[in-house]
């Protein structure tokens, strides 16, 4: 195996967001391996833990030689990272025989079972603003095209304009009901979309390519304008 030059962890998450935020365009993957066991060692990283996971997974998904590191380095590992590893090997897809004959069969069970569920960072239909913000780190993970329509496919919810103000006010978010997610979901979409299409060229041409698509609809395509013209 050629030898892999890893670098340690950013020290702020100012400098990982900007290695995160830019990796499709500038990857630099000598810091993969240090930042994703720095994640999954936090105990303070419920916040963005759909977003960061979805990142990860895309990264390894798209680089599987740091997948190979990683796994590589399993038993360096104490149990509670690697139950993570596990989880990242089974929602990844990856395939390596020696490595499931290495573990035990608590582990190798583990694996199944979790490579059996519903992958739960594939997201589908967006129906909550955090899917958003998975979307984008598969994004930011690869420069694919696929979360950038997924993204503007819920330009359709501005029919639902309206719903919050009819909500009111609200305790916690058990009282919001579909109407209003929907409204809410607009509002970040077309919020991150204008923000990313000014910063990250490739976003503005799929912005450009799904505004020329016959099949995308009227609404939405009025609202790209805006945003293509204002750009």
């Amino acid at each position: 195996m050629i030898e892999f030059l890893e670098k340690e962890a950013f020290t702020n998450d100012s400098l990982f967001g900007d290695w995160m935020q830019n990796y499709f365009t500038t990857p630099k993957p000598e810091y993969a391996l240090s930042n994703y066991l720095k994640f999954i060692s936090s105990k303070n990283n419920t916040k963005n833990e759909g977003m960061l996971y979805s990142f990860f997974i895309e990264l390894f998904k798209k680089n599987d030689f740091l997948l190979i590191h990683l796994i590589n380095q399993f038993n360096d590992h104490p149990k509670e990272l690697q139950d993570e590893i596990l989880k990242m090997y089974a929602y990844t897809n990856f395939k390596d025989s020696d490595f499931l004959k290495s573990l035990s069969r608590k582990q190798r069970k583990k694996v199944k079972t979790l490579q059996k569920r519903k992958n739960p960072y594939i997201i589908n239909a967006v129906t909550r603003p955090e899917h958003l913000d998975m979307l984008w780190a598969k994004f930011f993970a690869s420069g694919s095209f696929e979360p950038i329509q997924k993204i503007v496919s819920t330009f359709s919810n501005s029919s639902f304009l309206g719903s919050l103000e009819k909500l009111g006010t609200v305790k916690n978010e058990s009282e919001i009901n579909e109407d209003s997610w929907k409204e809410l979901i607009f509002n970040a979409a077309t919020w991150s979309v204008n923000s990313n299409l000014n910063t990250h060229t490739l976003v503005k041409d799929y912005c450009t390519f799904i505004y020329f698509d016959k099949k995308t609809p009227t609404g939405t395509k009025n609202i790209l304008a805006i945003f293509l013209n204002n750009e």
